[in-house]
């Protein structure tokens, strides 16, 4: 009996320590997929930032040259 007793305390630490190892690689990995989707996440919002400056310097860069063709017609009227 005693000997049955002390081999079933033996399996139930042995089964903690199995479920405890295997919470805890679960732990790991649920955060390493959280930290991985955080990073598309970012890097999405960082390419939609990239898209949204080039938009803009576009946008300024024809400002200035139809701005700079006004000017040139301008002065080759004048001349």
């Amino acid at each position: 009996t005693d000997e049955n007793r002390r081999i079933a305390d033996e399996i139930r630490r042995q089964t903690q320590e199995a479920i405890e190892i295997h919470v805890k690689e679960k732990l790991k990995e649920e955060q390493r997929m959280k930290q991985l989707v955080e990073e598309v996440v970012s890097g999405r919002e960082n390419a939609k930032a990239a898209q949204q400056k080039l938009q803009q310097y576009k946008t300024d860069f024809v400002k200035q040259y139809k701005e700079e063709i006004k000017q040139l017609m301008k002065q080759a009227l004048e001349e």
